[in-house]
């Protein structure tokens, strides 16, 4: 049985794994986020997520089949926003590096840890779920938007693995 779930101390191998697999397998890609080995997602960043318990995994049958790290913690940008909505930034809940095992791509895993993501923000009882995507990310902007995201505008945001580049922002409400 499938289950999303906060990751477990003991799985950090598993999870750099799945996206370091996802970084070789899909860098020729015209969609690739341009995450780095080492850098983006960062060691330092994974244990830190572990350990503020930001981290989830779905799992089935002792296999991590997708990553999210969720918190709080929004790009300096997010304030030049022009967003639908004003919402304290402790009731906005931030998609981070969310991504499915290579392995396991096509099979509408992504679809399930959207789903997961907005149960879990309701739950915790968020306003909103936001998340930037490189704008050369069509496939990720694709799920995004299925699931009822709403394109909120393009902005040049700095991330120490690609530099200033433009991002596309995405916003969910609640």
């Amino acid at each position: 049985m499938m289950e999303f779930r906060l990751a477990k101390k003991q799985e950090f191998d598993s999870v750099r794994d799945l996206y370091w697999m996802l970084i070789d397998e899909t860098s020729h890609l015209p969609s690739f986020p341009h995450w780095k080995k080492g850098l983006h997602p960062s060691d330092e960043w994974l244990l830190e997520s572990l350990e503020k318990s930001q981290m989830f995994v779905l799992e089935e049958n002792g296999e991590i089949l997708a990553s999210v790290i969720l918190n709080s913690k929004a790009n300096e940008s997010y304030r030049l926003v022009n967003w639908s909505r004003e919402v304290p930034d402790e009731k906005v809940l931030i998609i981070h590096v969310l991504a499915v095992s290579p392995k396991h791509a096509g099979k509408g895993l992504g679809t399930k840890m959207m789903q997961y993501i907005l149960d879990y923000a309701k739950e915790i009882k968020m306003q909103a779920v936001r998340l930037d995507v490189i704008s050369n990310n069509s496939s990720a902007e694709h799920l995004y938007q299925k699931m009822g995201f709403r394109f909120v505008q393009t902005q040049r945001l700095y991330y120490e693995v690609t530099g200033e580049r433009d991002f596309n922002l995405y916003e969910y409400y609640l």
